[in-house]
């Protein structure tokens, strides 16, 4: 294992963050990984990862990582179980009904024949593999696993039917034993995300094309479909945006209200990616409103670093414990100089949204030395991540690019895996700030650290609004300040401790800012 640090932003304030955090390149012995899903169980996490090895092709490495990021153990199906001969992507992780167990699903395939099989393997927190299950009864439909969930009534995994690409939910027992399936039409090549229980059944997300038209043009529409236990389809939302493509659901959660909030990314012209949010109502899945992200920076110009808001894609997105949201993915930045991709380099993302959908900060997260890299084409996102009890976050993804001595042909393509507080803080001493969004001036926030006041002065002459949240994201304070340039907060009333300002304009401009007070 390498340790190095990872965060790049634009920072406002430097402070202390009070938590244990790691952050790590997990190399698995020079061999090629990406990291895949992640769990929270007893002290530490379990994880699963794509590895690439030079004779036996792809397989499933399980991993296993305590609190402080130090490797347990780890092991690959190919090498635990000599019945894989390979397993491919989209390899979930799901409970069972022991805390010191979990399942591992995906999709089992024999050397030399084709076509792929779900499977399930349970493992426990030693790394003993245990039962294996192949659901060989559906050797004809040939289903590519994406996911699935466990309740009382027994598992449920979504697949797509390789046959003739119709949605198929497998549903087994608690003991993973095949009891029936499901299959839906969903016009063509559907992409599934994401399967959430909601209580009253389930939520099955991806994209998918409305017809061959839109295949040619690139035109995906947000597919997401809600059933109860039994399999009945109980409504069905397709969200599309015309020419602008759509790159699905990747995240779906139960609302207070009873109504469900997705998050995903759009594509805006085949140009720019943006992240979406918006909400279903949970009666007829009809979309009741969405809200874009970065939105005000859509045209992509490869010689102005301004736009470099313009890519910012998904691929997690989860309710947190203090009613905001989290969502994980990558986006572009400029890093290295002069690198293959052009100006910009893919980083990973991090943002996290407040319990009313504004944007409470964005983070950009790269591997140390990334920045000193000859030209090359480098990636680096986020995929999964689960929140730990003391609301830190732990998140998990890859990392790729070409160092000239790296182990598979001079590059590093590995798992990467970090540790964040509330505020996104990675390591102690950090600097705290978030890439500005929609225009590069920023406030001016004086003393801080504070024991009894702060002062802002704002940009320029307009009606705005402040908000000060605590490190668990809830709204401590907040106020109007009518056609000013500068105003002055009383803390006094606030414990000691890290809060976060947000301030808006009456022409959408926002800010965020992090305050220390003493």
């Amino acid at each position: 294992m390498k340790q190095i640090l990872i965060f790049i932003a634009i920072s406002l304030i430097a402070f202390t963050c009070h938590c244990q955090q790691f952050e790590l390149l997990y190399d698995h012995y020079g061999f090629s990984n990406d990291g895949g899903a992640i769990s929270r169980v007893d002290s530490g996490f379990f994880t699963t990862h794509l590895a690439s090895y030079p004779i036996l092709g792809f397989t499933t490495l399980i991993a296993y990582f305590d609190d402080q990021g130090i490797l347990l153990w780890d092991t690959s199906l190919t090498s635990s179980t000599e019945e894989f001969s390979q397993s491919n992507w989209n390899t979930n992780i799901l409970d069972t009904q022991n805390e010191q167990e979990k399942w591992v699903i995906g999709n089992y395939a024999s050397q030399g024949e084709n076509g792929n099989l779900p499977f399930l393997q349970k493992f426990n927190v030693n790394g003993t593999a245990m039962e294996l299950i192949i659901l060989d009864t559906l050797a004809t439909q040939s289903p590519y696993t994406y996911g699935g969930i466990v309740n009382d009534l027994g598992i449920f995994i979504m697949c797509r039917n390789s046959a003739n690409n119709k949605l198929m939910i497998i549903h087994c027992n608690s003991e993973g034993e095949y009891l029936e399936h499901y299959e839906y039409d969903t016009d063509l090549l559907f992409h599934a995300q994401c399967i959430v229980d909601v209580g009253d059944g389930f939520i099955v997300g991806g994209w998918n094309y409305a017809n061959q038209t839109d295949a040619n043009n690139n035109d995906a529409q947000q597919y997401i479909r809600k059933f109860s236990y039994d399999g009945e389809s109980q409504w069905t939302n397709t969200l599309a945006y015309g020419d602008n493509g759509n790159y699905g659901a990747v995240g779906i959660v139960a609302l207070d209200n009873g109504n469900y909030l997705f998050g995903g990314t759009k594509l805006i012209d085949n140009i720019s990616t943006q992240p979406l949010i918006g909400e279903l109502d949970a009666t007829t899945g009809d979309t009741l409103w969405t809200k874009l992200f970065f939105d005000g920076e859509v045209e992509y110009d490869p010689n102005n670093l301004s736009t470099f808001n313009s890519i910012n894609r998904l691929h997690g997105f989860k309710k947190l414990a203090d009613g905001g949201f989290l969502g994980v993915g990558e986006c572009r930045h400029d890093i290295i100089p002069d690198s293959a991709f052009g100006p910009l380099d893919n980083a990973a993302l991090m943002m996290k949204l407040d319990s009313e959908y504004n944007l409470l900060w964005k983070r950009i997260f790269v591997p140390e030395g990334y920045a000193e890299l000859d030209a090359s084409p480098a990636q680096c996102q986020l995929n999964d991540f689960v929140e730990n009890e003391d609301g830190s976050i732990t998140a998990l993804g890859r990392v790729y690019m070409y160092t000239g001595s790296g182990p598979q042909g001079g590059y590093i393509q590995d798992s990467y895996i970090i540790r964040v507080d509330s505020f996104g803080c990675l390591i102690d001493g950090c600097e705290v700030g978030m890439v500005e969004h929609e225009t590069n001036q920023l406030l001016s926030v004086y003393p801080n650290p504070t024991a009894k006041a702060v002062t802002i002065e704002f940009p320029y002459f307009d009606d705005w609004r402040a908000a000060i949240f605590n490190a668990n994201g809830q709204l401590v304070y907040q106020t109007q300040i009518e056609n000013k340039i500068k105003t002055t907060i009383d803390l006094q009333g606030l414990p000691s401790g890290f809060y976060m300002l947000r301030c808006f304009s009456g022409h959408q401009a926002d800010f965020t800012h992090a305050i220390i007070k003493q």
